[in-house]
């Protein structure tokens, strides 16, 4: 590949890599709002529910699946850039 073919490589993707990365931080967000609501509850001594608990960590596991499946595009995407075969049984 030629360096000329190769920065074209980088300007055509680069705006996508940008915008995957900064895609990981809404479920993160998710998650640490979620974790300091529980955790302002139990400071002030609440009870919390088991059905708002388990709404809750159902969230948590939502937005870490999501965003362990961004985490697998983007590295996905890397091993193309390159030229490494991708993983096709997960």
């Amino acid at each position: 590949m030629t360096a000329r073919v190769a920065e074209e490589r980088q300007r055509v993707y680069l705006p996508r890599w940008l915008w995957r990365w900064s895609s990981l931080r809404n479920p993160l967000t998710a998650v640490s709002a979620i974790a300091q609501v529980l955790d302002q509850r139990l400071d002030r001594g609440a009870n919390i529910e088991p059905e708002r608990l388990r709404a809750c960590l159902t969230s948590i596991r939502n937005s870490a699946t999501q965003t362990t499946n961004m985490v697998d595009q983007l590295l996905d995407y890397a091993r193309l850039q390159l030229d490494r075969p991708l993983d096709l049984n997960r």
